[in-house]
C-alpha cells in the first residue's frame, strides 16, 4: 500500500478504491502545476516589466514638454506604445501583468490609478491646447482657472509616475 493510500485511508476511516486514490493524485498534480511557475511566465514577467521601464522613459520626457507647454506633443506621446497600452480602453496590458505578479491586488489598483491619472493628463493637456493660460481676467479666467492649467498637467504626471513606479516595484 503506497503512503498516499494510507493515509487517505486513516482520513477517511474505510479502504480507498482505485478511482478515488486516481483523483486524488490527479488533484495534487494538478495544484502542483499552478503553484510552480513556469519559465514563460517568467519571461513574460520580465518582457513586461521592460514595457513598463520604456513606458516609465517615454513618460519623463512630459516634464520638458510641460515647460515648454507643447500640449499636442505631449498627447502625442500618450499614444505612443508603451505608454498607449497602459491606458488606451482596449489593450489588456495591466490585467495580464496583474496576473504575473505575486500581488494581482495591488497590480489591478496602481494600473487603474494609472489608468485614472494618464487620462487626466491627457485631458489636462487638451483643455492647454485650447484654453490660453495666460488671459487672466479675459474671458472669465480666474486666477484659480489660470492656476490649474499651469499645475494640473505636472501634477497628474508626478501622480502617472508615482503609480507606474509602483507597477514596476510589484516585479521584484
Amino acid at each position: 500500500m503506497t503512503a498516499t493510500m494510507t493515509a487517505t485511508m486513516t482520513a477517511t476511516s474505510g479502504p480507498v478504491s482505485p478511482r478515488r486514490n486516481i483523483l486524488v493524485k490527479a488533484m495534487m498534480m494538478t495544484a502542483l502545476t499552478f503553484t510552480a511557475p513556469s519559465p514563460s511566465c517568467a519571461a513574460d514577467l520580465e518582457s513586461s516589466t521592460r514595457e513598463l521601464n520604456t513606458a516609465l522613459e517615454q513618460l519623463n520626457k512630459v516634464p520638458n514638454l510641460i515647460s515648454e507647454q507643447k500640449w499636442d506633443a505631449i498627447r502625442a506621446l500618450l499614444t505612443q506604445p508603451p505608454l498607449k497600452d497602459l491606458w488606451a480602453k482596449n489593450t489588456p496590458f495591466t490585467k495580464s501583468y496583474a496576473s504575473l505578479v505575486s500581488d494581482e491586488l495591488s497590480a489591478l489598483e496602481s494600473g487603474e490609478d494609472l489608468l485614472s491619472h494618464l487620462r487626466y493628463l491627457d485631458m489636462s493637456a487638451y483643455n492647454n491646447v485650447f484654453n490660453p493660460i495666460a488671459t487672466e481676467g479675459t474671458a472669465g479666467a480666474t486666477k484659480e482657472l489660470v492656476r490649474s492649467y499651469y499645475e494640473d498637467p505636472t501634477n497628474e504626471y508626478k501622480a502617472s509616475v508615482q503609480a507606474l513606479k509602483e507597477l514596476i516595484a510589484l516585479s521584484e
